[in-house]
């Protein structure tokens, strides 16, 4: 659009948002008032509960006591009745309570509710506990935005910042289960529904847009150790005016570099600051060749891609497309890449993997148009040049991802009206995320519109995920996930000869050790279950991470003392302090020489044949670890039409479309890690009559 018509490039951004008002018929505009995608607020009064089925009824085997809200100042707003039979939990058109009775529900504060049987008091959970929630009115009385998150380096608290549409609000969670709010930074400027806020130094950086006073405001937050009274008003300690406002903020903590991005000024791109010396922050640079960045991940580059290593880089979610731009140079950054995505209405933001390989990134308004659930995009980003789309995650409701972060192995999603949504990334590489636990801040309903939950904050150390909700206050919630320690071996099977040389005589595997959530404690490998005569080395046996997500260790089993047999062994992963963190199985196989594979010249081996397959099935060899299968059409194997290597298995189906009335040969022969065995006997197949496709090779 930018060629073609003369609005600038935030205007562009706003007007789409705009469109997308009018379409879904969402509230008005005030006088010289400009909607993005954030603000198109709540829908009509919600249904309550919503239920996790079609039908609008819920079973009370998932909600046994159907919940129903708390008000200190009002009568409570009924939300639910029982059905008829006794069994059931109804909610259906005829609950519906008026939006401002809605809010009674929300007012009061929860403390160390855990999720039981698919709730945790009316919210909707799947093993995540609600430490706490403290409603808005108990934390400044105004309705929120995004969120960071601080630890102090001296007393080890821990801190949820929290933006609001008149400020900042601190909130003390040390005590997860008894957060105190402490007070609030009020805003620079006027009031804006679009704060952002970022952390250096332990200073606290904050941006608000259509704020045209607000500039980069900066507070010490030192000074939240020496609160005696709440709520207190804090004052800022430094601020920056020469801009007027911005949409968001990134901070680079390992070079000092603070980017705004959507704001009036470097054509809503990136507006660059050197804030080394946090009472003075300096702008350094911009970077307009794209207009409108909504948002952005920048960082020291340690990735696969050799040419950019040590580069400072920036990957934007730029509205109509993805592009990283090299900003080591802060007076002329370039940019590398651009990639446009099908189907995507407002890439709105994204985070790297712990490694720099991938890249999650989500669309805020594809949803509404394209009519389907919740949609993230999976990039590889393995080639700085040429990032590629290698899959697309479809969650299973319709609610809008807003903020996404990752952590360790984990990406936690706040998706409005669906709250936090945590999906496993280990098989990102194949183009995969799996969800694995969730928490329901908006238990109303799912619905594709932009209330609910604005940022999911999961980088404390002690595990609690804190969740800024636009219109409820703060949820901290505690995750039940696998362990912070996560361990996985390359090979699952081990074979060793005892009687051959050295080599034969050892088993090699990689191990490897994940880490999550922020596990920055040393880890020990052993091995449990190892038999007599058998001895395990690692290469190294202690793990300390330094900055990876993921370490590797090499094993060695000697097995030359072995007697002959199958062996289930128990890698295991302890903490330093010898707690048991995971276990990976591994099978040992020990032979002493080649099989003989006796079964085959005793037992006719079964042949099953059907239209579409033959399955070749012969007698288990225990000392046999591996068979060589061929079929032929003469019986001196000349004319093969088939070979395959079946490991750890004694059978094989030969799918293909076989010619009918039609003999075939077939043998096997077995090995294990001394060697091959002999032959079997040569068997016949024939296919009979059934109707059979020709093959092609004829």
């Amino acid at each position: 659009m930018q060629k073609y018509l003369s609005f600038p490039p935030k205007q562009l951004a706003q007007l789409l948002a705009l469109l997308v008002v009018g379409i879904l018929s969402i509230g008005l505009l005030a006088a010289n008032r400009v909607v993005q995608a954030h603000d198109l607020g709540p829908l009509a009064p919600p249904q309550l509960p919503a239920c996790r089925v079609a039908a609008t009824t819920c079973d009370l085997s998932q909600a046994p006591q159907a919940p129903t809200p708390r008000t200190q100042s009002a009568p409570q707003a009924q939300v639910g009745r029982q059905a008829p039979d006794g069994k059931g939990w109804l909610a259906t058109q005829s609950d519906l309570i008026s939006y401002a009775d809605r809010k009674l529900v929300w007012a009061d504060p929860l403390t160390n509710v855990p999720c039981v049987n698919g709730f945790a008091d009316v919210y909707p959970c799947h093993d995540v506990d609600l430490l706490a929630f403290l409603p808005a009115a108990q934390m400044g009385g105004d309705t929120n935005n995004d969120m960071w998150g601080w630890t102090d380096p001296v007393t080890g608290k821990e801190y949820a910042l929290v933006g609001a549409r008149d400020g900042v609000v601190f909130v003390d969670i040390s005590n997860p289960t008894a957060p105190v709010y402490l007070g609030k930074l009020p805003s620079h400027g006027t009031r804006s529904a679009w704060r952002d806020l970022k952390v250096y130094q332990d200073h606290l950086f904050v941006v608000a847009d259509l704020n045209r006073n607000h500039g980069l405001q900066v507070f010490d937050l030192t000074d939240l150790r020496t609160v005696t009274t709440t709520p207190t008003i804090f004052t800022e300690s430094a601020h920056n005016g020469d801009f007027s406002d911005a949409h968001n903020i990134a901070i680079n903590e390992a070079s000092g570099y603070a980017y705004t991005v959507g704001g009036e000024q470097c054509n809503a791109g990136l507006l660059i600051f050197d804030i080394r010396d946090v009472d003075h922050p300096v702008e350094a640079g911009c970077y307009a060749e794209d207009g409108y960045i909504h948002d952005t991940e920048c960082v020291i580059y340690h990735g696969p891609d050799q040419a950019y290593q040590g580069r400072e880089l920036c990957f934007d979610a730029s509205v109509d497309a993805f592009t990283i731009v090299d900003v080591t140079d802060k007076a002329a950054p370039t940019r590398l890449a651009r990639l446009a995505i099908d189907g995507a209405v407002y890439l709105h933001q994204g985070w790297l993997t712990a490694d720099q390989e991938y890249l999650l990134l989500d669309d805020e308004m594809d949803e509404w148009f394209g009519g389907h659930n919740t949609r993230t995009y999976i990039l590889d980003v393995r080639d700085i040049d040429v990032p590629q789309l290698i899959g697309e995650y479809n969650g299973a409701l319709s609610s809008v991802d807003h903020n996404l972060y990752i952590s360790g192995t984990y990406a936690y999603e706040a998706n409005y009206t669906s709250g936090l949504r945590i999906l496993d990334i280990q098989d990102i590489d194949r183009g995969v995320l799996h969800e694995v636990a969730s928490f329901d801040t908006y238990p109303e309903n799912d619905v594709a519109t932009t209330t609910g939950a604005w940022t999911a904050y999961p980088f404390f150390k002690s595990g609690v995920v804190a969740v800024s909700t636009i219109d409820r206050g703060l949820f901290l919630l505690k995750p039940h996930l696998t362990p912070d320690v996560v361990l996985g071996v390359v090979a699952a099977t081990a074979e060793v000869c005892t009687t051959g040389d050295t080599a034969q005589q050892q088993f090699t595997d990689t191990l490897e050790v994940a880490v999550r959530n922020q596990y920055t404690q040393s880890v020990t490998l052993g091995v449990s279950d190892l038999p007599a005569g058998a001895t395990a080395t690692y290469n190294p046996t202690v793990l300390t991470p330094s900055g990876s997500e993921q370490m590797t260790s090499t094993l060695w089993v000697d097995g030359h003392a072995l007697l002959p047999g199958i062996y289930p062994l128990t890698i295991t992963v302890t903490s330093a302090g010898g707690q048991l963190l995971d276990t990976a199985p591994v099978h040992l196989y020990a032979a002493e020489t080649p099989p003989s594979f006796a079964g085959l010249t005793q037992v006719e081996p079964a042949v099953d044949i059907t239209s579409t397959a033959v399955v070749f099935t012969w007698p288990a060899d225990a000392s046999a670890t591996a068979f060589h299968l061929e079929i032929a059409r003469d019986p001196e194997f000349a004319a093969l039409v088939q070979q395959a290597t079946i490991r750890y298995a004694n059978h094989y189906i030969w799918a293909t479309q076989l010619p009918y009335n039609s003999t075939f040969y077939w043998r096997v022969q077995p090995e294990n890690r001394c060697g091959l065995g002999l032959s079997s006997p040569v068997y016949q197949v024939h296919t009979g009559n059934a109707l059979f496709l020709p093959l092609v090779q004829q």
